[in-house]
């Protein structure tokens, strides 16, 4: 489930995200995260997201967009374009081979909550045999329009669609304040 689907343009109004789909009012495709513990803006990055690349995928990473939950009209959605760590840097760690499950593409529709998915015809797996990478981003929350020193306790993301290729998010972590000292 690490494809949270996508737009081709940035949100600039919250996302519909309700807990039973309304055909009259779809919900959203993307991702909703939580954090454990809310994430302090301060200065630099505050969040770390880790990305599934498989190498034969643009060497820069997927563009992906970040928006601010909840979402208000002094806050906006940003868009990644590149990942810090990208498949050429160095620092890009080779993962190990994991197994690809697909699901029943005659359902009529996409998984999009828990119980389509613990009700989905899946294939059982097919061992990934392209390598791949695991690329890093630090996202800072000034780049949402958030205060430093504000708090946040969630965000949404999607995948910008203007490509063939999806955002594979497989850890994002929020990152401890900086502890400030005096000269």
């Amino acid at each position: 489930m690490i494809n949270p689907g996508g737009a081709k343009k940035p949100l600039t109004k919250p996302p519909v995200m309700n807990a039973t789909e309304d055909p009259q009012h779809p919900n959203t495709p993307g991702m909703v995260v939580r954090f454990r513990e809310p994430v302090v803006n301060d200065k630099g990055p505050d969040i770390v997201l880790f990305d599934l690349q498989v190498i034969v995928h643009n060497t820069t990473g997927d563009p992906f967009y970040v928006t601010p939950l909840p979402f208000s009209s002094n806050l906006k959605t940003h868009k990644v374009k590149k990942f810090d760590i990208d498949l050429a840097s160095p620092e890009a760690l080779l993962l190990e081979k994991f197994w690809l499950h697909l699901f029943n593409q005659n359902q009529k529709s996409d998984i999009s909550s828990l119980s389509d998915l613990e009700t989905a015809n899946g294939n059982g797996g097919n061992w990934h045999v392209v390598s791949a990478k695991a690329l890093a981003v630090g996202i800072d929350l000034s780049d949402l329009g958030y205060a430093e020193g504000e708090v946040v306790e969630g965000l949404f993301l999607q995948d910008d669609l203007k490509d063939r290729d999806f955002i594979d998010p497989v850890f994002i972590g929020g990152l401890p304040p900086l502890k400030h000292t005096r000269n």
